[in-house]
């Protein structure tokens, strides 16, 4: 059991639980452009999983390269990552990062030149930029948020192109679902404060502090709801403004109770509406929490991931 767990590793390096938010988008994105421009049509639901596993490839990769560049600050802040304790060898997991992108690209490629496009850039700017030297965005209040409201973009964008259906339109209806992401992004950064802080690495919250972090998080979410009612897209908007509360009590209260329960809840909200128009997709997140939750059970004893603040 030891060695089939150790080789698991391998498969919760790439975090599979993050993939909740990624997959999310990306449904989200294809469910609206068959209602905001039909003129795609539908498309065979082979197509659909194949553009989701270039974006779950390239995705795996951003996800290992961003962990290769932050073991210090990983280790500051006691997380669990597997290449920053040492569990699997940097060299492996940066051949594992190049396998994935490769992949990924290619059969991209395969499928639709721009998608292709948007993916390398997806790679590029959450992955190249976000950790490494020129840009280094993630050292940056700023550009490490405009690197996460991007990589939302692009796998909205992913997931509306599906049927060949490109149109400048897509943009105006991403952008609440963008909102939505970088709402949660502000409130992921409260909790690795203390660790960011220690290694020099300059988050939102490290620049402007809890409180306003946690006011732009709720002004963030409040956009998204405003924006998803002009643009009539009832399945953002829902789970918006249902999150609204929960947004303005982490900002009122600053809890790191409310504030965890608000980035998963918000998350959640949307992923079961996008679960109405793929119900199949509910079997896929409780096979990735069931078996996420047993892994780190059996490997490390904890009980993670958890819906439990």
């Amino acid at each position: 059991m030891g060695r089939s767990l150790r080789i698991l590793d391998y498969v919760f390096v790439l975090r599979p639980t993050l993939f909740v938010a990624v997959w999310t988008v990306f449904l989200a994105g294809r469910w609206a452009q068959l209602r905001f421009l039909p003129a795609g049509g539908e498309t065979s639901g082979l197509r659909v999983w194949l553009f989701g596993a270039a974006v779950s490839a390239v995705m795996a990769a951003v996800f290992v390269v961003n962990q290769l560049a932050d073991v210090e600050t990983d280790l500051a802040n006691n997380k669990l990552y597997l290449i920053a304790r040492g569990e699997i060898p940097r060299r492996a997991a940066r051949l594992e990062a190049f396998l994935l992108v490769v992949v990924g690209l290619l059969l991209a490629l395969w499928l639709d030149v721009m998608l292709f496009v948007i993916l390398a850039l997806l790679f590029f700017v959450g992955g190249v930029a976000y950790s490494f030297r020129p840009w280094l965005w993630k050292n940056h209040p700023i550009l490490g948020l405009l690197s996460n409201g991007l990589g939302a973009l692009f796998i909205f964008l992913a997931g509306w192109g599906v049927a060949g259906a490109w149109h400048p339109v897509a943009f105006q209806y991403a952008v609440p679902y963008v909102l939505a992401v970088v709402s949660v992004y502000f409130l992921t950064t409260i909790p690795d404060e203390p660790g960011d802080r220690a290694s020099g690495k300059v988050t939102f919250v490290v620049r402007y502090g809890k409180k306003a972090t946690c006011y732009w998080a709720l002004a963030a979410v409040a956009l998204s709801a405003l924006t998803a009612g002009l643009n009539r897209d009832l399945v953002i908007l829902f789970p918006a403004v249902a999150s609204l509360p929960l947004f303005a009590v982490a900002a009122g209260r600053g809890a790191s109770d409310d504030v965890l329960r608000a980035t998963k809840m918000s998350i959640l909200l949307l992923s079961l509406v996008v679960c109405i128009k793929y119900p199949a997709y509910l079997l896929l997140l409780v096979v990735v929490f069931g078996l996420s939750k047993w892994y780190y059970k059996k490997r490390f004893g904890l009980n993670y991931p958890s819906l439990e603040t």
